[in-house]
């Protein structure tokens, strides 16, 4: 069977990936495997000392838990991320858990953060875990579009999240909405071209979806007009998802910093926990 791999850093960040991880591991009935990565470049006197005050640290973790599963605990020699990435390729994981990355120092934003160079580099779907857990995740937030990173991305939940309660929503900016105004004695030109732009993507997006192999769960799908992270922040607030959903690419260029902006303001922003899905 097919297992999660936590990954941690020995920070609160990371042990919020370990404890998700343990109940994700429930939740989708799969074994989890949790790693930490000694930096290989520490001295050779130090790399030994470091690994046994890693496994200690993490078995101390576990301890402290209740009701842990039976798991495995790996601390290896390597380089972070590319190494955590060929860990959960080499144990073909369903996906990679890690915490959210500190602030960082504007060198080390230059090169990403190791959160940020999994996300953009690994080709298993990442959640990043942003809230001690409480229970399994039972309302999910999906940010839709007509992409093959959404489509990826509803399937994922599609196949492992069988009985959450889901919600939809595509954001779009109507263009040219700055120069569509009315007379005020009949409906706004711009109100009316957004709602009739808003009516095609809804019946659009319905039947993109039905392409989908998704049987025939409900789903409950809104299309709204605005910034995409702005209208998907405010949908959280009103529907409390424990976790959010983004398909994602990588882009290259300091501009992008790693990853599709709305992506990157969506991790940003969350209130709760958040699930990246590449398409490939």
């Amino acid at each position: 069977m097919k297992p999660l791999v936590a990954a941690t850093d020995l920070t609160r960040r990371g042990q919020l990936a370990v404890e998700r991880g343990l109940l994700l591991s429930r939740q989708l009935n799969c074994p989890l495997r949790i790693v930490h990565v000694v930096d290989e470049e520490l001295p050779a006197e130090l790399i030994e000392n470091h690994r046994e005050l890693a496994q200690l640290s993490i078995e101390s973790h576990l301890q402290n838990l209740k009701d842990v599963p039976e798991c495995q605990v790996d601390v290896i020699i390597g380089r972070g991320s590319s190494t955590i990435r060929q860990y959960a390729q080499q144990h073909q994981a369903v996906a990679i858990l890690t915490g959210q990355h500190r602030e960082l120092r504007f060198m080390d934003s230059l090169r990403g953060s190791t959160v940020e160079r999994i996300l953009r580099h690994a080709d298993l779907p990442v959640f990043i875990a942003k809230a001690p857990p409480v229970e399994p995740y039972q309302r999910l937030l999906i940010a839709m579009d007509f992409s093959v990173y959404s489509r990826r991305a509803v399937e994922f939940v599609f196949r492992y999240f069988p009985q959450a309660d889901l919600s939809l929503v595509h954001a779009f900016e109507p263009p040219f909405a700055e120069l569509m105004t009315g007379d005020g004695t009949e409906e706004d030109p711009g109100e009316r071209h957004e709602r009739e732009l808003r009516n095609i993507i809804y019946h659009e997006l319905r039947s993109f979806i039905g392409t989908f192999d998704i049987h025939t769960r409900p789903l409950n799908l809104q299309v709204l007009a605005g910034n995409p992270t702005d209208i998907l922040m405010e949908k959280a607030a009103v529907f409390r998802p424990d976790l959010i959903v983004v398909g994602t690419h990588a882009r290259a260029g300091i501009a992008q910093a790693l990853l599709g902006s709305v992506a990157q303001s969506i991790l940003r922003r969350s209130p709760c926990d958040v699930l990246t899905v590449k398409a490939w």
